[in-house]
């Protein structure tokens, strides 16, 4: 029997497909958890890491998928807690798109740390340190993937009485300086090859994954709160005591920091991935149990979006 047949089938406990034969995917899409923001003018959140692949072999034994879940916002202190990673497992190895890096929370509460954010697929932005200090956002890309998974989060500001907060990095764009800095962009580079936005896989309308969160306000010094990145990024929280917004559920988006004094930031949204499966004879896709997941055909060729971890075994 050549191709796939004509049926590939939903299976039991934990979600995913059955896939009759092996195949190639035409293009893989994984989005890492998202970091969560920081408390008190908190960074926002570094979102999942971005990784779009092609010509991906899938063999006809078991495939084990991972979707990453995202971080919780943090109240103080800083997180060196990673998000979830995405991953798929195939012969040829392990693909994986890290989770994104929290962001730090301000230096008012405890337990008191420095500000810096946590790197990862990309970084979480800085919170605001002690008086007459900065702090650097985290490192992106990490570890590094070719091309990039993502981008660092934004420092803190030095302008100004009080220090505020960074963004978090996306997969488009680094997150933006204080004070209360945007998060990073997020990435459309795979709507071309799944389908043009809307869809109903896509985790936001534009199609955008892997925003990065925005800095919390300190509402003393007058800026608005920092907004989350397109991709899914929660905005920061604003005035005194405001929780950072969560990044949006399946994009991979950063949590925003929380404003000023008590609040938390944030939680990161999950990730997600997108598999291509051509289909010249239009086989029958289903998804089991409800929830782990969606299939949407289109003529030539389907797409499996995962949203629960799962496996794509053979029949």
């Amino acid at each position: 029997m050549t191709g796939f047949g004509s049926n590939i089938l939903g299976f039991g406990t934990g979600g995913g497909v059955i896939i009759r034969d092996p195949f190639t995917a035409s293009h893989v899409l994984l989005v890492g958890g998202a970091g969560g923001g920081g408390g008190d003018r908190g960074g926002g959140g570094g979102a999942g890491g971005y990784r779009l692949l092609t010509c991906q072999p899938f063999p006809g034994a078991p495939v084990v998928v991972t979707v990453g879940a995202g971080l919780a916002g943090q109240f103080g202190g800083n997180t060196n807690q990673p998000a979830g990673n995405t991953s798929v497992e195939l012969e040829a190895g392990t693909i994986t798109a890290n989770g994104g890096g929290g962001g730090a929370s301000g230096f008012s509460n405890p337990p008191f740390g420095s500000g810096f954010g946590a790197p990862g697929g990309s970084g979480g932005g800085a919170g605001s340190p002690p008086p007459g200090s900065q702090a650097n956002g985290g490192s992106g890309n990490t570890p590094p993937t070719s091309p990039p998974q993502g981008n660092n989060g934004g420092n803190t500001s030095t302008i100004g009485t009080f220090q505020d907060s960074g963004g978090g990095g996306g997969a488009g764009g680094g997150g933006s300086c204080g004070p209360a800095g945007n998060g990073g962009a997020g990435s459309t580079s795979h709507v071309p090859h799944f389908g043009s936005a809307p869809q109903p896989f896509y985790a936001t309308p534009p199609g955008a994954y892997a925003g990065g969160g925005g800095g919390g306000q300190d509402n003393r010094e007058g800026p608005p709160p920092g907004s989350g990145g397109s991709g899914g990024g929660g905005p920061g929280g604003s005035g005194t005591g405001t929780a950072g917004s969560a990044g949006t559920a399946n994009s991979g988006g950063g949590g925003g920091g929380a404003s000023r004094c008590t609040g938390s930031g944030g939680a990161g949204g999950s990730g997600t991935v997108l598999i291509k499966v051509p289909s010249p004879q239009g086989p029958t896709v289903s998804v089991s149990p409800p929830g782990s997941g969606s299939v949407t055909n289109f003529p030539g060729y389907t797409v499996v979006a995962f949203t629960a971890s799962g496996e794509l075994k053979r029949v």
